[in-house]
């Protein structure tokens, strides 16, 4: 068998081959591409004034800053939105305390909100604090994600909020949003002495009481 080659000692041989020549082909390209993010980070105007990062040549920008070397500052003007009482004649603006009904499946506390929740929740402050009382009724019912719903039900009378979790009946036949919505309207129809009612548009809970 001397000056034979075995199959298996063949496989190893062309392994370690085939092996080697990778390892050369990933520093290679290892290194190419070291010099190039080298060549992007030195090649852009100005450095980007320190304002930005440099990509294949281009600044991109801080949304603080802009132009072609992020050297210009952006300057952005504040916006404010009129109160009622500047947009609308004397007489349109009530004088008194309006009883207001925010109606919304997303409030902070009880559950991890998103943008309504987080919206919702500052109409709800703000209207307080313009002197109005405000009751929220929270359309995923007396349910809580951070603690009892009682505990957030307190928190909120604390600050002159009053928090009220959606009835919801024991019925599986029929949809969920549907459900809350009819709910709505009966709890609407049970407490009629509110002057205004917000709804948000997601999942539906103002379309029987607007029928």
């Amino acid at each position: 068998e001397v000056g034979q080659c075995r199959p298996s000692k063949m496989r190893a041989l062309l392994l370690g081959v085939v092996a080697t020549i990778c390892s050369a082909l990933v520093a290679l390209v290892a290194t190419q591409d070291s010099n190039d993010f080298s060549n992007q980070i030195t090649t852009c105007p100005n450095a980007c004034s320190g304002n930005g990062e440099c990509v294949k040549s281009v600044c991109l920008c801080l949304s603080t800053h802009t132009g072609v070397d992020c050297s210009k500052q952006v300057l952005r003007q504040k916006h404010e939105f009129p109160s009622l009482a500047d947009v609308l004649p004397a007489e349109a603006v009530p004088s008194y305390r309006l009883k207001v009904l925010i109606v919304t499946t997303e409030f902070v506390g009880p559950v991890s909100n998103g943008g309504i929740g987080t919206a919702y929740t500052t109409l709800a402050h703000t209207l307080k604090a313009a002197g109005h009382m405000v009751t929220v009724l929270f359309t995923m019912g007396p349910v809580s994600q951070h603690g009892p719903f009682e505990d957030w039900v307190k928190h909120y009378a604390d600050q002159g909020i009053e928090l009220v979790g959606l009835y919801h009946p024991p019925i599986r036949y029929l949809p969920r949003h549907m459900l809350e919505s009819y709910e709505v309207c009966r709890f609407l129809r049970d407490r009629p002495e509110f002057d205004l009612v917000h709804f948000h548009d997601y999942q539906g809970a103002g379309y029987y009481p607007l029928l």
